[in-house]
């Protein structure tokens, strides 16, 4: 093929691909996860340094060794970029990501427009936009191009080419340094040698690919466990999470049909039947029957013949698009939850990877089947209509709340996570008592055991306050003890939430000594937490408990001082009281 057809190839996956979540360049943080990577990190938000790279390299605490992520958000704070640029930066990852798997396409199936649309129907399936949007999501992004990159390099290498086979297993190896899923890597090299370019390895080149793989993955579980990923799904009996993983493969193949129902961090619901999709089923079905019908009379030959070479004896159509289902599948069990991690039913990022081996089949479909053109006429329109669904679907993205909302529509309201995730949001940025109550009382109902509830517990003290605040006293007080118990149950030390609400608690007592009692308490607080929410949001309390103007001010001045994003904060609130106090209108946000 000529160089520059594959130049412009290249460029139009690029911008079509960017085009699709362009919009992200203007938004901010997302919850959770975001704060946590970013924005919550004082060696990240320094930028570039020495420290910063040691903490890079060590730090496992959000219970993922990903250094690779940690210095590509370094790196954007050193140059300057705002939240919008890191969302630049995701994007350019996933276009490259693209490109890799273009070129991947067209090099065996010698079309351009079928390697076009399908690395297309992979880059810009609205699937894609949990990965793309959310800049927690840049380790997805990074590890899929080094996957990808690893691909193609195995796929140039010839039987004995060993210089391309060890580079293959070395951009694995980086791309594990974002995130672990490049385990897959051995289905990809398999699936595309046997299947697709015949292009076979000796035995032991294999052999390390898996061999890395099962490094990679045993890294991955160890650090799950040591940072309790698995807490959650170790109270989950394995037949529920097997059948959720049935549940979780229809969702998987129904949404990428038809992705109506998208949404982020879809909770496991044990013990309510686990979410299954129809529309995917049906699919899912389909494929399968079609997989027995290629698969059996290839057994029958190889039992009657004993040559391993029946077993690939179909047509090149049939054996490429086995090999794109064996990649998605293959990819796609480490994330069904059955071996436990986290506390997800599934997740759109979960399909970056398995949705390639869905591009190997369209791709090999498009350029044999009978009617050709038809087919990617077809395709082409299916493309447009994803393309419009995905920009939907990021919109979605540019609004906390807006997100939030969406899983509980699409994933039902028993979403302990999310309904947390409300109370944390609309305490921090109008303290509305009532909704935060809603929502922490929703996440408490819905959580189905006392070790759940233990999850939770660090919000706790935010729904003892709304308690008293609505009128729920005997509630209130109830969750108090509750968090007292469970801070000593769980760190064996009063923590800064516990005497947070220890504060309230006093603070709402019809007795002289409540202000005093909460002074102290503030005192402890501030031994523990100097400068935290928890200390501007007691001080402001008990400032409004005293009547003191001059003292509410100075506790608003010092909420409103905290930077806007570390974790659960006061700023946005008390700005908009000093806005009010001072006579003014606007609206600015206090970034």
């Amino acid at each position: 093929m000529k160089r520059a057809w594959l130049k412009l190839d290249c460029a139009i996956v690029a911008v079509i691909t960017a085009l699709a979540f362009a919009a992200a360049s203007r938004y901010g943080l997302a919850y959770c996860d975001d704060i946590l990577y970013i924005s919550s990190q004082p060696m990240v938000m320094g930028g570039l340094g020495a420290d910063a790279v040691k903490f890079a390299f060590t730090d496992v605490s959000q219970a993922i060794w990903m250094p690779l992520a940690y210095l590509s958000y370094m790196l954007d704070v050193s140059v300057g970029w705002g939240y919008g640029g890191m969302h630049v930066q995701n994007i350019l990852w996933h276009a490259a990501g693209a490109v890799l798997l273009y070129l991947l396409l067209v090099r065996p199936f010698e079309s351009r427009a079928a390697a076009i649309l399908g690395a297309l129907v992979w880059s810009v399936h609205p699937l894609r936009v949990e990965s793309v949007v959310w800049l927690a999501g840049r380790k997805d992004v990074i590890s899929t191009f080094f996957l990808f990159a690893a691909v193609y390099s195995w796929v140039c290498a010839g039987r004995r080419d060993y210089g391309r086979i060890a580079l293959a297993l070395v951009l694995v190896s980086i791309g594990a340094m974002a995130k672990p899923s490049v385990m897959v890597f051995p289905a990809f090299a398999l699936a595309i040698d046997y299947g697709i370019t015949g292009v076979r390895k000796e035995k032991e080149a294999y052999w390390l690919a898996i061999g890395l793989a099962v490094v990679v993955a045993v890294e991955a579980q160890v650090f799950q466990t040591a940072g309790h990923a698995t807490g959650y799904s170790a109270l989950i009996p394995l037949w529920y999470r097997v059948l959720n993983a049935l549940a979780s493969l229809t969702v998987y193949v129904g949404n990428f049909v038809w992705p109506d129902k998208l949404a982020l961090q879809c909770m496991i619901r044990y013990p309510d039947m686990p979410r299954f999709s129809v529309t995917g089923a049906v699919v899912l079905l389909a494929a399968l029957l079609w997989v027995v019908k290629a698969a059996v009379p290839r057994c029958m030959s190889y039992m009657r013949t004993r040559d391993a070479e029946a077993l690939f004896a179909g047509g090149r159509a049939e054996n490429t698009a086995l090999a794109g289902l064996a990649i998605f599948f293959a990819s796609l069990v480490p994330f069904l939850g059955v071996s436990g991690f986290g506390y997800h039913a599934f997740a759109d990022r979960f399909t970056i990877l398995p949705a390639a081996g869905l591009s190997v089949v369209i791709a090999s479909v498009l350029s044999s089947c009978a009617w050709r053109k038809a087919a990617l006429v077809a395709t082409a329109v299916a493309l447009s209509a994803l393309f419009l669904r995905t920009l939907d679907q990021t919109r979605i993205w540019s609004d906390n709340v807006r997100l939030m909302e969406n899983t509980l529509e699409v994933d039902r309201d028993n979403n302990i996570d999310t309904h947390r995730a409300l109370a944390v949001h609309y305490w921090q940025t109008d303290h509305d008592m009532e909704k935060v109550y809603h929502h922490m009382k929703k996440c408490w109902d819905y959580a189905w055991s006392d070790e759940v509830r233990d999850g939770i517990g660090i919000s706790v003290c935010l729904f003892v306050e709304a308690c008293f605040d609505t009128g729920h006293r005997e509630e209130g007080e109830k969750m108090y003890q509750w968090l007292k118990e469970w801070s000593w149950r769980r760190w064996n030390a009063r923590t800064a939430e516990f005497l947070m609400a220890q504060a309230v608690f006093d603070l709402n007592q019809d007795t002289p000594l409540a202000v005093k009692y909460a002074e102290d308490t503030l005192k402890e607080i501030k031994s523990l937490e100097p400068d935290s929410y928890i200390a501007h949001e007691i001080a402001y309390r008990i400032a409004l408990k005293k009547n003191d103007p001059v003292a509410i001010r100075a506790a608003l001045e010092e909420c409103a001082g905290e930077p806007s994003d570390t974790g659960c904060s006061c700023t946005v609130w008390a700005s908009r009281l000093l806005r009010e106090m001072d006579g003014r209108t606007d609206t600015s946000t206090d970034e």
